[in-house]
């Protein structure tokens, strides 16, 4: 059996190449092939934390995203090598909007969508995470600033 071209891994684990998962989702809807549970995709990214805290004085959300270095495993690019993880931090208004955004935010988290892989240049021997859906110019101290 070859290897999974563009592989989409499930909610319900099962795991299909991305061209036969889209043949599959256009003959018998948005189910799995195989247990049909509704479709959801998941992620490849790593086990990790998100956790959320509300400055009230800022009327902001903060959010911290933490993945710990470790070891990829074969639901990963590389299985077998070594990853830097990820320390980062967001904010969102503390506002309905914000906190539908939040929302939408832990769901993505929890199907592990929310970090993508940057593979390792030429001289770089490890993999590493980063986030496109989040912007990257608010740091820890600039956060840490905005407390009470």
């Amino acid at each position: 059996m070859e290897p999974f071209q563009k592989k989409q891994r499930l909610m319900c684990t099962h795991a299909f190449c991305a061209a036969c998962l889209e043949r599959s989702v256009e003959r018998l809807g948005l189910q799995c092939p195989v247990c049909q549970q509704a479709l959801r995709v998941l992620g490849d990214q790593p086990e990790g934390q998100m956790t959320h805290e509300t400055v009230l004085s800022m009327y902001i959300l903060i959010i911290t995203y933490t993945i710990p270095d470790g070891i990829q495993t074969e639901a990963h690019p590389n299985p077998g090598k070594p990853f830097t993880g990820v320390h980062t931090q967001s904010c969102l208004p503390d506002s309905p909007e914000g906190r539908r955004v939040l929302k939408l935010l832990q769901r993505a988290f929890e199907q592990k969508l929310i970090l993508l892989w940057l593979q390792p240049m030429e001289l770089q021997t490890e993999s590493t995470l980063t986030s496109p859906m989040m912007h990257q110019g608010v740091s820890a101290t600039s956060l840490d600033s905005c407390r009470d």
